[in-house]
């Protein structure tokens, strides 16, 4: 998709000089009660949301991949576009779509394409038989060090290598739903779609849930505000049943239960947390194989995160027993060519050795021009003046994925073990 129009940006500018005036009215509206403060700026940011939605999801109301063409697609299939011209030829797979570029006509195609070609050619790829289906944690309770980011970034990224992957979002403000689905979540998704209903014991059913995107293989479960609920609810469940029982009540379980019903459906799961160590982050932490856990170069995000794996600690040292299969820290946001990040990153990587992922995501330019336009870097089409920082982010988020996909095939592998045995 392409970036927005001039004329898309004086739109959003007329809008922002409306709200810039309301902000004035705000400072000047002393005796405006704080209710109907928040409910004026909730209205007029949700119109805000809206524009922006329009504008990356037009003309077809929905968001809608890129297309790749011969070369870029026999190069993701792992074949020469020789080959697919010949199998086309042969009638072996169905013919290209074509589109003009000047004076030239080229081979088109989406993702659900080059995944009906991979299928054909037995090259997707996919969990071993009867392989245990990787469920992935994304977690820490510091707020802005990435981990929708990089939840949706890993998602995509497993899709796009062909594998059938599915999105949680569990955390109430929505950002892996907005960005991944195109969804804004207090207006387009209900709260039956969201795993609250889960969380607190109405349902065991996720199927409902389920939501597929514009990426081919890539499913999401959404969340909004209302997922919060369950933060207010579990804990009177917890309270009523030890005042009749005086034993813990299982709510840890409910989302692993729930998994078991769709999980056969999928080679990877990865879950989205909220930035905080509630019953919902407890749920997660107890349904997964592994957990990648995002931090930032800095002394108060990693200070923070060790905090995190001490509460993480404590939480679970009450819970029944559960393996994990690995747990890793992932740099993000990473300045490699900063003095002082560079210096805090060697100081984990000293001290942390191998729980420390070797691979890094960096901070780009094009990564944040990607999301401004409502897209991740995966999403966004080249542009001539960005081609080189737009190839660097990608290659880069590639090396991440490929050592991610490795500790995943150690839980498929792990899993067949104890299969066979």
């Amino acid at each position: 998709m392409s970036t927005l129009s001039t004329g898309s940006n004086l739109q959003l500018l007329f809008h922002f000089a409306i709200f810039e005036k309301y902000f004035k009215k705000l400072q000047r509206g002393r005796g405006m009660s704080a209710l109907a403060m928040f409910k004026e700026l909730y209205d007029k940011g949700s119109k805000s949301l809206e524009i922006f939605r329009q504008q990356a999801v037009s003309p077809n109301n929905k968001k809608v991949l890129k297309e790749w063409g011969i070369s870029d697609a026999a190069k993701m299939i792992g074949r020469t576009p020789q080959n697919l011209r010949s199998l086309e030829t042969q009638g072996k797979i169905k013919k290209a779509r074509t589109k003009k570029n000047g004076k030239r006509t080229e081979r088109i195609y989406n993702l659900k394409e080059i995944n009906k070609i991979r299928d054909y050619l037995n090259l997707r790829p996919s969990k071993p038989k009867g392989a245990k289906t990787a469920i992935i944690g994304i977690t820490n309770f510091k707020g802005g060090v990435g981990k929708s980011y990089t939840s949706l970034t890993l998602s995509q990224s497993f899709a796009l290598m062909g594998y059938k992957v599915l999105l949680i979002d569990s955390d109430n403000q929505g950002t892996s739903t907005y960005l991944g689905g195109g969804f804004i979540p207090d207006l387009d998704i209900r709260s039956e779609q969201t795993l609250l209903n889960i969380i607190t014991g109405e349902t065991k059913d996720l199927a409902n849930s389920i939501i597929p995107t514009h990426w081919d293989g890539l499913d999401i479960i959404p969340a909004n505000l209302t997922l919060y609920n369950a933060e207010m609810v579990v804990p009177n469940q917890i309270y009523e049943h030890r005042q009749k029982t005086g034993e813990l009540f299982p709510f840890y379980a409910r989302l692993k239960d729930a998994l078991n019903s769709v999980e056969h459906n999928y080679d990877i799961i990865i879950l989205d947390t909220p930035p905080s160590l509630g019953f919902i982050t407890v749920n997660v932490l107890f349904a997964v194989d592994g957990l990648i856990i995002p931090l930032l170069a800095s002394g108060v995000d990693y200070c923070s995160t060790i905090q995190f794996a001490s509460m993480a600690y404590e939480t679970l040292d009450r819970l029944p027993k559960i393996d994990y299969q690995f747990i890793r820290l992932l740099l993000n946001k990473n300045k490699p060519y900063s003095a002082q990040s560079k210096d805090i990153s060697d100081f984990i990587k000293k001290f942390f050795g191998e729980l420390l992922l070797t691979n890094s995501m960096i901070d780009t330019e094009a990564v944040s021009k990607a999301t401004a336009n409502m897209q991740t870097i995966l999403e966004a089409e080249i542009h001539p003046n960005d081609r080189k920082t737009f190839n660097r982010a990608l290659s880069n988020i590639d090396e991440v994925t490929k050592e991610v996909e490795f500790l995943i095939k150690q839980v498929w592998d792990s899993a067949q073990y104890r299969e066979a045995a």
